[in-house]
């Protein structure tokens, strides 16, 4: 016979009732395959040879004496002993409950969850220290995917008022260590809110993250343009010469690129520095003239997202023709209509 820490033998045998009654109760039975298996095969009946294959009833005692003696005097009303007093099983009356909704929602109420112990902790010390609460159904030592105890366990009461009494408690503590404490339902719910939270932080983080990429790419690609640099004609109703229209817009700022292709009835002339195209609008509108044939023009000066689409297109098309960098005329259409801040006004005058 093995005793634990020295206890009597009168303690021991209270000790072993209890952790069999442990192993036979309605919490452990259902989740415990091994014992099962060993119920199945004899009609309910598991010797006691098997039972001290278990690790906690095996840390008490191996001497199947004592063990049958403590169950036999101890007149359980959950396990009985068959007549020779070498096998055990849970008293027939006393089927295990059916998990139907409201169980679950009775084990609920008598669940809680506890975090702060030690790693290295055994189930016999857990039981032993919520058993000072009352009487214990159940001890959950909860594992990571590596099966090591993570410090947290839930526990199932036997009464409500035990729950209670644990959760009442303030500064709860295990050794030197305060435990955080709570409802295993709430402890869920807080589990829950705080995924939701992180998921919409993660979200956030993304959008920030993608809002910042296209922030950094528009300013790269802005330190490309140059503002302010493109005039665009509109209403053209005859040919107009480009070799002309270059070189009377050249006399007021240099032409970088005219975009234009006969028959089109608008132009793009792109100047080479930053805010020409706003200099000769300027000039233009004070000169009364036309540009051609007495042709009544509107100018626009682009401006904002219009400017933008403009030098994306310029850009794409390099990209794909590298020979559209050099001036001249562009075959093709252009991208057309105004911006809402773009500047327009009517252009007078006589060739």
């Amino acid at each position: 016979m093995t005793e634990n820490n020295g206890n009597s033998l009168a303690q021991l045998k209270l000790k072993i009732v209890k952790q069999v009654e442990y192993y036979f109760g309605d919490i452990n039975l259902v989740r415990d395959n091994f014992l099962k298996g060993l119920i199945k095969e004899n009609d309910g009946w598991v010797s006691l040879e098997n039972m001290i294959k278990f690790n906690r009833l095996k840390e008490l005692s191996t001497d199947l004496k004592v063990i049958a003696e403590a169950l036999d005097e101890s007149k359980s009303s959950l396990i009985e002993l068959n007549e020779d007093k070498t096998q055990i099983r849970r008293v027939l009356e006393k089927p295990i409950p059916e998990m139907n909704e409201e169980r679950k929602e009775m084990l609920k109420d008598l669940t809680i969850y506890a975090k702060g112990f030690p790693l290295e902790s055994s189930m016999t010390e857990l039981m032993t220290y919520f058993e000072e609460y009352g009487k214990v159904q159940h001890v959950q030592m909860r594992r990571d995917k590596q099966k090591k105890f993570k410090g947290s366990v839930f526990v199932i009461f036997e009464e409500k008022s035990s729950l209670d009494k644990f959760l009442a408690e303030e500064g709860t503590k295990y050794g030197e260590t305060e435990l955080v404490k709570m409802l295993k339902d709430d402890y869920w719910k807080k589990k829950i809110d705080e995924k939701k939270d992180r998921r919409e932080q993660e979200k956030q983080d993304k959008e920030q993250a993608e809002q910042k990429r296209i922030d950094e790419e528009r300013n790269r690609f802005l330190e490309r343009v140059t503002k302010g640099a493109v005039l665009k004609l509109t209403g053209i109703a005859k040919t107009i010469s480009f070799e002309e229209v270059k070189k009377f817009f050249n006399e007021v700022a240099e032409v970088a690129y005219v975009a234009y292709k006969t028959g089109d009835t608008e132009m793009n002339i792109r100047f080479k520095e930053e805010n020409d195209a706003k200099k000769v609008f300027e000039q233009l509108e004070k000169s009364g003239k036309i540009l051609y044939n007495e042709e009544e023009l509107d100018a626009t000066v682009l401006e904002g997202e219009e400017e933008i689409e403009y030098w994306k297109d310029l850009f794409r098309e390099r990209k794909s023709n590298p020979k559209s960098r050099r001036g001249g005329k562009r075959q093709g259409g252009n991208r057309g209509g105004y911006g809402p801040n773009s500047k327009k006004r009517r252009v007078n005058g006589n060739n």
